[in-house]
C-alpha cells in the first residue's frame, strides 16, 4: 500500500471498508464511493473525496483531480491526521511507524 498514490475503494455496498482507514493513516489521498457507512470514515472534500457507486466516470474524475491537485493530496492528510490520531491510535505515536511501512 505505501507504492499506492491514491488509494481508492470502488465499493457498491459496504460495512466500513477498514482498508480505507488503513489508507488514510498511511497518508495515502482516498477516492472511495458514497456506499454503506464509508462516509463515516470518508468526509468528502476533507478527509478525502466520495462519488456515487457505480458512477465509473465520478471515480475517474476524482483521481484525476487528485493526480493534477498534488496541493489537495496534503490537505486531505491534513484534514484526516488529527482525527485518525485521536481515534484509531490513541495518539500520534503510531502514525510515524505506519507512514513507514
Amino acid at each position: 500500500m505505501q507504492r499506492f498514490e491514491i488509494f481508492v475503494f470502488s465499493s457498491y455496498l459496504e460495512g466500513l471498508g477498514t482498508a480505507i482507514l488503513d489508507a488514510m493513516a498511511l497518508g495515502k489521498p482516498v477516492v472511495a464511493t458514497r456506499a454503506g457507512g464509508i462516509p463515516e470514515a470518508v468526509q468528502d472534500g476533507i478527509t478525502g473525496l466520495l462519488v456515487p457507486p457505480r458512477d465509473p466516470q465520478a471515480l475517474a474524475d476524482a483521481v484525476r483531480y487528485l493526480l493534477c491537485h498534488p496541493e489537495h493530496v496534503q490537505s486531505l492528510w491534513d484534514g484526516w491526521a488529527p482525527t485518525g490520531r485521536a481515534l484509531f491510535h490513541g495518539g500520534a505515536d503510531g502514525l510515524p511507524y505506519l507512514r513507514s511501512l
